[in-house]
């Protein structure tokens, strides 16, 4: 009588690990490459000249004050802020805008030529462009707020790929 051969432990071959290699690069590989999004400032976001009391100016998109209810600002240059966001053409991005407020000088809520943060979906056009206009509100504290020209009012724009 001849001896039995062992059953596999296995009912399906072993896997071919050069082939499941090959497949996970070619998925690595379509993978979409995005260019870098860049952002630059055209014009700079400028209130003007406000007086250190307390009260809040807010700046439209159109270089304007709408609300001046204390009335803080007392003239000088008014800009709305015009940045130009580049990627990849006709891409969809995410974009928001946050504020590092500090001095008493507080920016809020902006708004812009796509809509007020956080903006889903703005289209970068056929150049991979996007020019937006951004307006918001700054409220000063006086009480924290030190007297002075030309103070800087910081905040961040971030901008993903759908």
């Amino acid at each position: 009588m001849r001896p039995r051969r062992p059953r596999a432990r296995y009912p399906n071959p072993p896997p071919n690990w050069t082939m499941l290699l090959i497949g996970a690069l070619l998925c690595l590989a379509a993978a979409p490459a995005y260019a870098q999004i860049t952002i630059t400032e055209t014009a700079e976001l400028d209130f003007g000249a406000v007086v250190d009391l307390n009260g809040s100016v807010v700046i439209d998109l159109n270089d304007s004050i709408t609300s001046d209810p204390s009335g803080i600002h007392v003239g000088g240059f008014i800009s709305s802020g015009i940045y130009t966001i580049q990627g990849d053409a006709l891409r969809t991005v995410d974009i928001n805008i946050v504020a590092q407020n500090s001095n008493g000088l507080n920016l809020s809520s902006f708004t812009t030529s796509e809509g007020s943060p956080p903006i889903l979906n703005a289209a970068l056009d056929a150049l991979g462009e996007l020019d937006l206009t951004v307006g918001a509100t700054l409220t000063v504290q006086s009480s924290l707020a030190s007297p002075g020209f030309n103070q800087a009012l910081a905040y961040t724009f971030t901008v993903n790929y759908n």
